[in-house]
């Protein structure tokens, strides 16, 4: 396989072109649902598909008002049905996250006693003490909007507004809550994930951290056709760390389900493809 080659490939799966572009909720549903997780928006030199370039093949920084109004109507529609989600893991971008996925995004980055392990990570300074507060407020009142937070935490003032905006997004990257409703007047809605979900933890507990992260970079490779390490690395970056990552990797390889393409050289090496059986 060659560059150009790959970029038809990925045009076809990403739905980058004209004649494939998504055009209704039901579409992308499915577009997400396929993809597993994918970005919103597109970002440069990003090696993941996007929801809002799937839509409108331009690729332009900028949303059109149409592309607004579709997006908009989706989450509207499917997110209270629980068939799809936002995260901010994935480059530090909202990225909408397909529920058939979510058990194996929560097998690596979720906690496996959610009414504990917050405490543990707050001892061990993973978690500030705003963070503690913030999530057992979500955890016992939610969905709790962001106005209710501000009014519980009193925090009225720039510092104290950014500090609380900066937990939600901790809590939100580490899984925890989960933005549940767009903004209403009262701002965005949260509520604590195993609360949306309280199937999720049993589900995910079929897999061990690095058993889900291997499904996950497997699936990766499929809907990116070809991929390089440094690709894997800065896509899983938010989940894992470097060494598990290239520790999936290499157990991949050792299982016979990935193989490198000899024609292809992406970042310097010999890209990284599913075996051909």
């Amino acid at each position: 396989m060659t560059i150009e080659e790959l970029e038809v490939r990925r045009s076809k799966r990403w739905r980058w072109r004209p004649e494939l572009a998504l055009d209704s909720e039901e579409e992308m549903l499915g577009f997400v649902d396929d993809m597993g997780f994918c970005l919103v928006d597109q970002k440069k030199n990003v090696p993941l598909p996007s929801l809002a370039r799937a839509i409108d093949d331009a690729g332009s920084p900028r949303r059109s008002p149409e592309v607004n109004e579709l997006l908009s109507s989706f989450w509207d529609t499917y997110r209270p049905k629980k068939k799809v989600l936002e995260w901010n893991c994935f480059f530090q971008s909202i990225s909408a996250v397909s529920v058939k996925y979510l058990p194996l995004l929560y097998a690596v980055v979720g906690d496996r006693r959610p009414d504990r392990d917050y405490r543990a990570q707050f001892r061990e300074k993973r978690l500030t003490l705003q963070d503690v507060r913030v999530y057992e407020m979500i955890l016992q009142s939610g969905p709790i909007t962001w106005r209710e937070l501000r009014v519980a935490h009193n925090a009225w003032q720039k510092k104290q507004v950014a500090a609380l905006e900066l937990s939600l997004q901790r809590l939100w990257k580490g899984l925890k809550i989960l933005r549940v409703a767009a903004s209403n007047g009262k701002g965005s809605q949260w509520q604590a994930t195993c609360s949306w979900d309280v199937r999720l933890l049993k589900r995910s507990l079929v897999w061990s951290r690095q058993e889900a992260l291997q499904h996950l970079i497997l699936h990766y490779v499929d809907i990116a056709i070809a991929v390089s390490r440094r690709e894997i690395q800065r896509v899983f970056h938010g989940l894992a760390d470097s060494s598990a990552i290239n520790a999936a990797v290499n157990q991949l390889f050792l299982a016979s389900l990935l193989d490198v393409d000899p024609t292809l050289v992406l970042h310097g090496k010999k890209a990284i493809v599913r075996k051909v059986r």
